[in-house]
């Protein structure tokens, strides 16, 4: 009797197990995580808005897929640890590297990704044809990010020629007031920015204006941006996303969302 006992709780304990272990376990729906990074995303009035959170609204409501609760702004960081850790997480806007392709599943692209180093346009003394050259500046680049990254791999050295920031606010206004050389943005992104620079209202912001700041060297185009998803949500759910994606590529509300943030 006691081995009966025995046999029926080893097994109740191994379908507890496959439940909790298995997608159906995930079916409660996904949950959004974004880093303040306009105009992709970032917290207006309240509200977590940008150009990846309209087009995920469009790619769940498109799909049928349950999401849990509204898009939440996390750092970087901690938004990277938080998708290895849970199994029911989407992070947008991550850039799709060989080291990153198999921790997750993907969607996209969402998003081409030119990374460039800006400079002040008054800066003439700043002349940059290599990544050698950029060594002889201090480049301001965001904590854990793939250009970070990128230009460790190239023999640059936190304390030496790169200044790294939990916040890319905090990058161009560093190079606005003569903190840094450079600083790694995106075209549109920096354009987004600037056009909120000169519009501020604070005074320990010097006046700035779109012509002000120029790009001064490609960092990299290489990888392009995706949303990424926890390795443990299912891939009927990766593809109907993927599906909406397509979809909506096609019949232009991408383009004209892609218009409203980027242009």
């Amino acid at each position: 009797m006691n081995n009966y006992k025995h046999k029926r709780t080893k097994r109740l304990v191994t379908v507890l197990i496959f439940f909790f272990l298995t997608p159906a376990a995930y079916a409660d729906g996904l949950k959004v995580l974004a880093e303040n990074y306009p105009p992709f995303s970032y917290e207006e009035n309240g509200v977590v808005t940008g150009f990846d959170i309209e087009i995920l609204e469009n790619l769940i409501r498109d799909s049928g897929v349950k999401q849990v609760g509204k898009a939440r702004i996390y750092p970087w960081s901690r938004a990277y640890k938080t998708i290895q850790k849970e199994p029911d997480i989407i992070v947008v806007n991550m850039a799709r590297t060989e080291a990153r392709d198999a921790l997750f599943k993907w969607i996209g692209p969402t998003c081409p990704r030119e990374i460039w180093l800006f400079k002040l346009k008054s800066r003439k003394d700043i002349k940059i044809n290599s990544l050698e050259d950029a060594k002889k500046y201090r480049i301001g680049s965001m904590l854990g990010s793939t250009s970070t990254k990128e230009l460790i791999n190239n023999g640059f050295a936190k304390g030496k020629n790169l200044d790294l920031v939990f916040d890319e606010r905090l990058n161009l206004l560093k190079l606005i007031k003569g903190r840094v050389d450079l600083i790694t943005f995106l075209k549109f992104e920096m354009s987004w920015r600037l056009k909120r620079l000169m519009h501020s209202t604070d005074t320990r912001i010097p006046a700035i204006g779109i012509n002000d700041v120029e790009p001064a060297y490609l960092l990299s185009d290489k990888y392009q941006y995706y949303f990424a998803f926890s390795k443990q949500v299912p891939d009927s759910t990766i593809s109907k996303l993927q599906n909406a994606l397509d979809t909506m590529k096609k019949d232009g509300r991408y383009e004209k969302i892609w218009k409203k943030y980027m242009e």
